[in-house]
């Protein structure tokens, strides 16, 4: 997402993929916590920025039982 270029704000997630919520931008040093209970399964943390996974800020995981 980049949210200064037209059209760039459009869901490019795969199909039942579900926005869980975050945190807001901070100054460079600055610690955000965010609480959520994760079921099984796979996960990604991305920043909102143009090409995240270029900049390292896309990282996946999984969840196990």
């Amino acid at each position: 997402m980049d949210w200064r270029q037209k059209g760039s704000l459009v869901n490019r997630a795969p199909v039942g993929a579900l926005f869980l919520g975050g945190t807001m931008e901070m100054t460079e040093g600055g610690v955000a916590y965010f609480h959520v209970d994760l079921e099984p399964g796979d996960y990604a943390w991305i920043a909102e920025i143009p090409n995240p996974a270029v900049h390292g800020m896309l990282k996946t995981f999984t969840v196990s039982e």
